[in-house]
């Protein structure tokens, strides 16, 4: 074992800070986006700052996805240091969310492993419990691959026009991702912090 083993938690905290941002980050990109689009005459203030708005929820996006795919790293990479038994070696713990076709269904796999050796590791009933479910991470995982499709659709019919439906529709299905999110992270971590109980 290379070095001292810790827990994800101060990564969790950051990742689940980032994940709640995106509440307020979707709806704001949304309106910064219609209002650019709706902008009767030109006023170069207003256009910077509305530009410097989008660009900031894009920002604030891309570190959400980051954050996350630490956090998860970090809690792959303890566990991989406390069981030979893992079926990915750590490096997919990053390269399952980013190589395309892999992120629809490797991540997913990579979660059920780490849920499933934390439990042998920790003998922990709560655990054992919540992976016979897995009803959390099937639902979140449904929505990930639901806003993927949808993604898709956009791209594919909807662009360039702007759709108001679309967008709330995107809205009310980030709520209950961002919901579960946060709960698979707080479980897990919860899980976790059992293997450094002396």
């Amino acid at each position: 074992m290379n070095g001292k083993i810790s827990s994800s938690k101060s990564e969790a905290k950051v990742a689940i800070l980032f994940t709640w941002s995106l509440l307020v980050t979707f709806p704001a990109i949304f309106l910064l986006s219609y209002y650019l689009q709706n902008l009767r005459e030109f006023n170069i203030g207003i256009l910077v700052f509305t530009l410097l708005g989008i660009l900031a929820c894009i920002g604030a996006i891309i570190a959400t996805l980051v954050m996350f795919i630490i956090w998860f790293y970090k809690a792959y990479s303890t566990l991989y240091q406390k069981t030979p038994d893992l079926k990915y070696k750590k490096r997919w713990a990053v390269l399952s969310w980013i190589i395309p076709v892999v992120n629809f269904y490797l991540p997913y796999l990579l979660l059920k492993d780490m849920y499933s050796n934390i439990t042998i590791l920790t003998n922990n009933s709560a655990a054992t419990e919540s992976l016979k479910k897995l009803t959390a991470v099937n639902i979140w995982w449904g929505l990930y691959i639901l806003g993927w499709i949808l993604d898709i659709g956009y791209y594919a019919v909807i662009y360039p026009d702007n759709s108001a439906v679309f967008n709330v529709v995107t809205y009310i299905l980030i709520i209950p991702s961002v919901w579960f999110t946060v709960k698979i992270i707080q479980n897990y971590c919860e899980f976790e912090e059992k293997l450094f109980i002396d």
